[in-house]
């Protein structure tokens, strides 16, 4: 059994299609499918079995999926600690996250205390931190939503309320709390394209019966001055204003309504990867910080 041949099988196990898989790895369909014939053969079961186009894992396949894993796992911590233990303490963070804001307040300190750490961050999908993770490209996700996955350990960091970002001239400062009815009223601004923030608002709108209505979108920075301007309001969460994403002359007004969902920050990880030094005192931090908040 080589590794090849067990890095061809979880991958054609997460995806379900011979066809992306062997587009996924880079490499020829009969080269995938004759991977997993001769580890079957090998083994003397079949692993997958055949539904329409998709081909999915049968009870022998589930049970060599978690054992595949943890092999390929653990090659990757013996690798890993002996690297670290020949540098003394490894430097580099790998991470990725699902909003350039996420690590605001949090990063640039670590930064200044230690100025020898390398980085390597990725702003990506839900979907993009799992495939990460789950390669072995970074060594933990700050996202929101969560990601849940039987093989990943999440944690949650802070559960966020939601608020209306204002200008300090909008009549909306006089109000203790406002709903998404009066928020509809006003001229509405959102980030511009798809990213996981914009969909849980738009969630939370269409959980409530309402259709949002955005009137301009656009990027971080142009929205801010919007705002400060008094030229439209945004939807944010309780911890966007100690994480000064907005400037001073924004102000936060709460929203309220029957079962409004909370937004959740969360880090997660593969369960039982190796994590470096830095990667381990980096992870303490964004979590003492948001647990301050």
């Amino acid at each position: 059994m080589e590794q090849l041949q067990l890095k061809y099988f979880l991958t054609v196990a997460d995806n379900q299609h011979i066809a992306h898989s062997a587009e996924q790895l880079n490499v020829s369909q009969p080269a995938v499918s004759l991977a997993i014939s001769r580890l079957e053969q090998e083994l003397g079961v079949k692993l997958f079995d055949r539904v329409g186009r998709n081909i999915v894992l049968n009870e022998y396949g589930m049970i060599f999926y978690n054992h595949a894993n943890k092999i390929l796992r653990e090659e990757e911590n013996v690798r890993l600690e002996l690297e670290e233990m020949k540098k003394n303490m490894d430097k580099h963070i790998s991470l990725a996250m699902t909003s350039p804001h996420l690590l605001d307040g949090v990063m640039l300190p670590f930064i200044k205390q230690y100025p020898d750490a390398k980085w390597k961050i990725n702003v990506t999908s839900i979907k993009g931190c799992l495939d990460l993770m789950r390669s072995g490209n970074v060594d933990f996700c700050v996202s929101s939503p969560g990601i849940w996955d039987q093989y990943i350990e999440t944690k949650v960091c802070i559960e966020d309320e939601l608020f209306a970002a204002v200008s300090k001239k909008h009549h909306f400062v006089n109000k203790n709390a406002v709903t998404l009815e009066e928020i509809l009223t006003q001229r509405l601004i959102t980030l511009v394209g798809d990213n996981t923030f914009r969909r849980s608002i738009d969630e939370v709108f269409r959980h409530q019966g309402l259709e949002p209505k955005y009137h301009i979108e656009c990027d971080h920075t142009t929205r801010n001055i919007l705002i400060s301007e008094n030229q439209g309001i945004s939807i944010t969460v309780s911890s966007a204003q100690k994480r000064g994403i907005f400037d001073q002359n924004t102000r936060f007004v709460p929203i309220k309504g029957d079962n409004l969902p909370k937004i959740p920050i969360t880090m997660s990880h593969m369960k039982g990867r190796y994590l470096t030094s830095f990667a381990k005192i980096f992870m303490r931090q964004v979590s003492d910080f948001y647990q301050r908040l």
